[in-house]
């Protein structure tokens, strides 16, 4: 249990122990005999107090005690948590899914090579908590692999010839952010990573709305842009704007292939603060307030004493 990483889920309930302060000084102050307290004598006060003639003062250890067990219920619903060291274990709420554009101004530039190599990178380095997926796309978005926390069983499709390996001419990264949320969707994750590599070819609104869709799945879509040497003028020119927009409407990152740090991180982001971004805050964080509730009954206690 590491205290120093304590937080309040729910930090508005502090407000209420301050409040409680104030009204027991308040109280105190001035006590439930009104001005008699203040205008008597205190010998004489307490002479009429022991004769029962007066009971301006008697219910003040009892408020004291219920603004104390008040405060402490206050503090147990602001959620006091330390981070949940055991999210790790669940493997199943978070992976990344690699796509590899193979079209043909990726493979005749030779910018493919450099995204086997890049998106090999990506892979190991990856949070141990992370799955990992594969998907090749040209004209059309195949399955890889699917998801698999062995990392060397991704790097033989990383190391052959991936010329060929699409049939289907073109590039359509559409049809692998769709194929990458349905990977998403049957695996029941909550969260995860889809990362391009690509040199923007192929981004149409389709594109984009499908980014759009998987930001709103709880996903982010990242672009690994690999700008590649056009040597033939017919082929498509790289679309930098393309991969800016598409990765801006899927709430990722765009980077290239000279700074892979950015991602890097993104990526080996602890599970703890990707859950808490997707709104699963109680699987991030251990609420110790449950327990405070405990420590509000020794004083609440106090309160079944016998009055004479």
């Amino acid at each position: 249990m590491n205290l120093s990483e304590l937080i309040f889920i729910r930090p508005w309930w502090l407000v209420i122990p301050p409040l409680l302060l104030v009204l027991g000084v308040v109280f105190r102050q001035s006590g439930n005999g009104g001005d008699w307290v203040r205008a008597i004598d205190p010998s004489l006060l307490r002479t009429l107090e022991k004769r029962g003639a007066l009971k301006g003062r008697e219910g003040r250890p009892r408020l004291s005690i219920w603004l104390m067990v008040a405060a402490i219920i206050a503090v147990a619903l602001a959620g006091p948590a330390i981070r949940n060291e055991d999210n790790s274990s669940f493997r199943n709420l978070d992976g990344v899914i690699i796509a590899l554009d193979t079209s043909k101004s990726m493979v005749d530039s030779g910018s493919v090579t450099e995204g086997q190599i890049v998106a090999k990178q990506l892979i190991d380095n990856s949070a141990a908590s992370q799955q990992v997926g594969f998907i090749l796309f040209a004209g059309d978005a195949y399955l890889g692999s699917p998801f698999s926390a062995d990392r060397q069983m991704l790097h033989p499709l990383l190391g052959g010839d991936l010329s060929n390996i699409v049939a289907e001419q073109g590039s359509a990264p559409a049809r692998a952010l769709a194929l990458a949320q349905t990977m998403f969707s049957d695996a029941d994750m909550i969260g995860g990573d889809l990362v391009l590599v690509t040199d923007g070819g192929g981004v149409d609104p389709a594109a984009v709305e499908a980014a759009r869709a998987l930001r709103k799945a709880g996903r982010r879509v990242n672009v690994l842009f690999v700008s590649s040497a056009q040597s033939d003028p017919n082929m498509p020119v790289p679309d930098k704007a393309g991969v800016v927009r598409l990765a801006a409407e899927g709430g990722g990152i765009l980077t290239d292939t000279a700074n892979l740090s950015p991602l890097l991180s993104a990526l080996d982001l602890p599970l703890g603060q990707k859950l808490e971004k997707n709104g699963y805050t109680a699987l991030a964080w251990l609420d110790l307030g449950r327990y405070m509730l405990i420590l509000a009954a020794i004083p609440f206690l106090g309160l079944f004493g016998r009055r004479t």
